[in-house]
């Protein structure tokens, strides 16, 4: 593996640096520092460049003391110890000899990039990119024009990841009883269990020796109940050879993983390998085919996904190959090859989400068709950035950045999620890691597992009547309900089920709803409020929706005799179980009296009116479970006299 595969290789141990520095000449120091520079140990080039810039310091060498800390710059910035690498480029920049290290500002532009501190980065990118259009004296080619252009797109970079937003409703948390002081990556959630990748720690000196086997692959419950990590025995069998990655085909029946050869302390030539389980164990390790394991570069980041059009199976790694697909000067891309039904795999294609810079880490979320992948070759927030590109038909669209605090300045890769979507893992080394000593705070990666929290609203509606009751078909079919925003009053979403009484909504964390819940046909609907302010966990809230039918009162009045209406009678309402009059009302100009009843009570009407005999009727409403009209007549009979 390459480039991404920076992780923690060092050749010097942290108590000797004083003692060696007392005993060795100040040129050997600096010699050991150039080979290790060399050799891509950046770690080790940084401690030999911190020794030489305090025995230039000491020797008052303005000109060599800013040389040797523009290297401790370099070899500190590179190695991610991005505290250092500040101080180291401020001093250069401060110094008398600032103009013969043209690109200081611009490394000092990219720390503050890399540390978020973008308002400072802006303000050295600009300067920087001001003075690179500037044409030098003599008219010499300016060195630093070369880097204007990244520059410019750099500031633009920074300005975008001010401006965005950031992920709400999660629970993040760095997997402490799996992180160490060393690094941890490749997370990969498989049947409860997370598979990750991770040097071999050593707690007493913190420095492996490079030539022995410092990867391996593990396993730990952290995905199901606990955080208990164990290592996969087989992941190590020959010294010198690095076990990295894991990958598993649809039926968990193939691992895919990889086996890496050192080519230095930074960099690795990977080989995908494969094993198959028979009655519960894994069998030998199969090396991958040439097309994929092309001989002179390096294969890795092993993926599995799938496509429903072809049916088949989707192998997607990484590789820095030269060929006609491939890209210039080691450039890593992402491939994908087609694995048949017989397990053979067929020659790999670039997928279209590369760019010209590297694109790693390869995922691909066979529930949501989305590939998920780490670059730095998009607008993004600083390091590598997580991106997602959903598949469409042989190729995917246009590649979206991950929100905070998925995404940070620093680098971010190694995105792995279950199918739903809800738990996520990836690898950093943002603030916030393990680490070992002053200066390390960023230099290694960990791994953090990432919960959305999701809640849930499931409603359901009934006939209130029959609830009371106690009936077992309350269930009232047919509602409306909407949901609004309590704070602005926005509706957030309508749903009718014509023949259905069960409601699902989505929301939002920190947020109060008001639920309305309406039928037509005379029904009386109801109002409730839910909110999900304070919820530090995924959850699902149910809610029960009441209705009442709309039951009212009709009566008219009659003449006996006659049969016709017979206006300017008075009614009394009366609730007939407590006795009391509920309301009066005499009517001149009709012969109608309307109201609106309750539930579950009995009730009489009298109606009266001067000369006539008054009429009643008595009544309830305690079998009523559906909208309804009570209509009764009331016959009022003259008296004798108006008869005659």
């Amino acid at each position: 593996m390459n480039k991404i595969y920076t992780l923690l290789i060092f050749a010097l141990f942290l108590g000797t640096s004083s003692l060696y520095a007392q005993s060795t000449s100040l040129r050997s120091i600096e010699k050991s520092a150039e080979k290790a520079m060399e050799n891509k140990d950046f770690y080790s080039a940084s401690h030999y460049y911190k020794m030489t810039t305090t025995q230039r310091s000491v020797k008052k060498d303005s000109t060599k003391l800013a040389k040797q800390m523009y290297k401790l710059g370099e070899s500190a910035r590179k190695f991610k110890s991005y505290g250092v690498a500040k101080d180291a480029y401020k001093m250069v920049m401060a110094s008398k000899s600032s103009a013969d290290y043209p690109l200081v500002e611009f490394w000092l532009a990219r720390v503050f990039h890399s540390q978020g501190k973008y308002d400072e980065a802006i303000a050295h990118y600009s300067n920087f990119a001001k003075e690179a259009g500037q044409t030098p004296k003599g008219g010499t080619v300016n060195s630093k024009q070369e880097y204007a252009a990244v520059a410019e797109s750099a500031i633009q970079n920074c300005i975008w990841a001010k401006g965005q937003g950031e992920l709400k409703g999660f629970k993040m948390d760095s997997l402490k009883s799996v992180n160490t002081c060393a690094a941890e990556f490749a997370p990969l959630e498989h049947n409860s269990t997370m598979y990750y990748s991770a040097l071999e720690y050593d707690a007493e000196n913190f420095c492996p020796d490079p030539n022995s086997q410092v990867t391996r692959l593990y396993t730990s419950d952290y995905a199901g109940t606990g955080g208990t990590t164990s290592p996969i025995n087989w992941a190590i069998e020959k010294k010198g050879e690095f076990v990295a990655h894991t990958a598993f085909n649809t039926n968990g029946e193939r691992m895919y993983f990889t086996i890496c050869n050192r080519i230095n302390a930074a960099e690795f030539e990977c080989e995908i390998y494969y094993r198959d389980k028979s009655s519960g164990f894994w069998g030998d390790a199969i090396r991958l085919p040439e097309e994929v394991n092309l001989t002179g570069s390096t294969s890795t980041q092993p993926n599995i996904g799938y496509d429903e059009d072809l049916e088949k199976e989707l192998l997607f790694f990484v590789s820095n190959r030269a060929d006609s697909l491939g890209g210039a000067n080691g450039d890593m891309n992402i491939y994908c090859s087609i694995i048949e039904a017989d397990g053979r795999v067929s020659a790999p294609s670039k997928i279209d989400v590369n760019t010209p810079e590297d694109d790693v880490t390869p995922f691909f979320n066979k529930a949501t068709k989305t590939l998920y992948f780490s670059s730095k070759g998009y607008q993004g927030f600083g390091g590598y950035d997580i991106y997602q590109a959903e598949q469409k038909g042989s190729g995917f669209a246009q590649p979206l950045a991950l929100e905070k605090p998925i995404n940070s300045s620093y680098d971010d890769y190694y995105f792995s999620s279950d199918d739903e979507m809800e738990t996520l893992y990836f690898s950093t080394n943002r603030l916030g890691v393990t680490y070992e000593d002053e200066g390390l705070e960023t230099c290694c990666d960990d791994i953090y597992k990432l919960e959305i929290i999701k809640v849930k609203l499931e409603l359901t509606t009934h006939n209130q009547l029959l609830y009371d009751a106690k009936k077992n078909t309350d269930t009232l079919n047919g509602c409306e309900v909407v949901l609004y925003e309590v704070e602005t009053g926005r509706l957030v979403e309508k749903k009718l089920d014509p023949l259905g009484n069960f409601y699902t909504f989505s929301l939002d964390l920190e947020t109060d709803y008001k639920i309305v819940s309406t039928k037509e046909g005379r029904w009386v609907g109801e109002t409730k409020t839910v909110s999900t302010k304070g919820l530090e966990e995924s959850q699902t809230i149910t809610r029960q929706m009441y209705h009442k039918p709309d039951v009212n009162l009709i009566v008219n009045t009659y003449n006996e005799i006659k049969g016709d209406d017979l206006l300017g009678c008075t009614f009394f309402f009366i609730d007939a179980e407590e006795g009391d009059t509920l309301f009066t009302t005499t009517r001149l100009d009709d012969n109608l009296f309307e109201r609106g009843l309750e539930f579950g009570k009995d009730y009489q009407v009298i109606a009266n009116k001067r000369y006539y005999n008054s009429d009643q009727v008595f009544f309830n409403t305690k079998e009523i479970y559906i909208p309804t009209t009570l209509k009764f007549p009331l016959r009022l009979r003259p008296e004798d006299r108006i008869i005659n």
